[in-house]
This record gives structure tokens, sequence and C-alpha cells, in this order.
């Protein structure tokens, strides 16, 4: 079977805020990748494949709060969540993308090299 996915995907688990132009809506990750994100939530109205959003990817620390902030779209919505596909995001919300996924996996070269062939 070929498998469309590219990049190492990582368990990771953190509160999301996912908006579109009208709403906002609340989830938690239990997926992510360098270009994407599978996001439980049951707050599906409204939200339709291909629709353009902002993902926050909220970060909590021992001493700091933190986030991710990306452009992207709905890739697959079904009775779970949503996956997300990542368009754009700053320099340094990819750098801490980058380094959590690193971190997660475990393989810190790989994900370098995943990085490398974006």
């Amino acid at each position: 079977m070929f498998e469309k996915r590219k990049l190492s995907r990582v368990l990771f688990c953190t509160d999301a805020e996912i908006k579109n132009s009208s709403y906002e809506y609340k989830g938690q990750v239990t997926d992510l990748s360098l270009k994407s994100a599978f996001i439980k939530t049951s707050s599906l109205e409204m939200l339709q494949e291909r629709d353009p959003i902002r993902l926050k990817l909220l970060m909590s620390g021992v001493s700091t709060n933190s986030y991710i902030e990306i452009e992207g779209e709905i890739q697959r919505l079904d009775d779970e969540g949503i996956a997300v596909k990542f368009n754009s995001m700053d320099i340094d919300s990819f750098i801490y993308l980058k380094n959590i996924v690193a971190y997660n996996d475990g393989d810190h070269q790989k994900i370098v090299a995943e990085y490398l062939e974006l």
C-alpha cells in the first residue's frame, strides 16, 4: 500500500485553538509532524475540508506559557476531529515545532533531514 506521509509523526498532546473566518473552536492535538496535525474536537459545525484556518498550539511550561501559531487548511474531518495541513508559520514557531517533533521522535538527525527536504 502506498503511504502518502513522508514526514515523521509523533504522539503529542496539547491544547489548541482553531479559528476560521467566523468562529473559534477548542481542541486537543493528538499527533504532530512538521507539516500537519490531528486535533480532537467535538466542535465540527461550520468547518469543511479545505477551509483556511489559523491554529494556535498552546504550550505550557513550568515557568512560561507560549504557543505556536500556524496558518493552515483542513485536510480531513471525521467523528474524532480534524486533520490540518500547515501552510505557513513564522520562523520562531517553526523552530519550536521542529524541536518538539525531534524531541518526541528521538531521532534528531532524521527530523533535520526531513526539514531540509521541505
